[in-house]
């Protein structure tokens, strides 16, 4: 039932062109619903175990947004904080007592499983290269085994439900195939507080057959 509400998206994206033009571009033609503020005790037991992940109360959770992806559709290049401009830069949003809060930390839940590697739908960071993944992400190797070394304050962490982390192999990018129970959580903050440039990310396109669901929670400032 929840799935069949899911309503379609259809996000004009501002993007800068030269200094003082702005045009605008599809972003995403994903499907989501947002779900009340404790709206029942699953919701509330999700809000809650994010709540306690992050160590911030309940009310710096965003409302839960549930995603889906069919055929052909995807969300692009973006960052969860603010708009993204052609040139890589992010927007840091104003904060007042009537605008939205601005989004700290984002905890990506994957729901379902997809068919094979040629079903698209990864999550994917392109700014997030080689080097870079070799000290941000540490955890569980593919064969079990845990990799050497601390977490970075300011990394990109993969759990599954088994609440161990697994980092992917290396790649041009950081690219991340969706796996049920499997969780994606990353700071879109640096530690001044600006838009952490490295974060953005995009959904690829699904292929085929295939429908990929996915839950995104953001701890908001407070």
């Amino acid at each position: 039932e929840v799935v069949r509400k899911c309503t379609k998206a259809s996000d004009q994206h501002p993007i800068s062109v030269g200094e003082n033009t702005v045009v605008v571009k599809k972003q995403r033609t994903s499907s989501f619903i947002h779900f009340s503020k404790l709206s029942d005790a699953k919701i509330a037991a999700v809000e809650n175990r994010a709540a306690d992940l992050l160590s911030v109360p309940n009310e710096s959770i965003e409302p839960l947004q549930l995603v889906r992806y069919e055929n052909g559709q995807y969300f692009s290049d973006h960052h969860d904080l603010g708009i993204l401009f052609e040139d890589g830069s992010v927007q840091l949003p104003e904060k007042g007592p009537h605008l939205p809060a601005r989004r700290i930390v984002t905890i990506l839940v994957y729901l379902n499983d997809l068919p094979s590697d040629d079903s698209g739908g990864a999550t994917r960071f392109p700014l997030l290269k080689n080097d870079i993944c070799d000290s941000m992400v540490q955890g569980v190797q593919s064969d079990g085994s845990h990799g050497d070394g601390g977490q970075d304050e300011d990394q990109v962490g993969v759990k599954h439900d088994d609440g161990k982390d697994k980092a992917p192999q290396p790649q041009k990018g950081l690219k991340i195939r969706p796996k049920k129970g499997m969780a994606v959580v990353w700071c879109n903050v640096t530690k001044d507080g600006m838009p952490d440039q490295r974060l953005v990310h995009c959904g690829e396109a699904l292929k085929g057959d295939a429908t990929k669901y996915a839950l995104n929670i953001w701890a908001c400032e407070y």
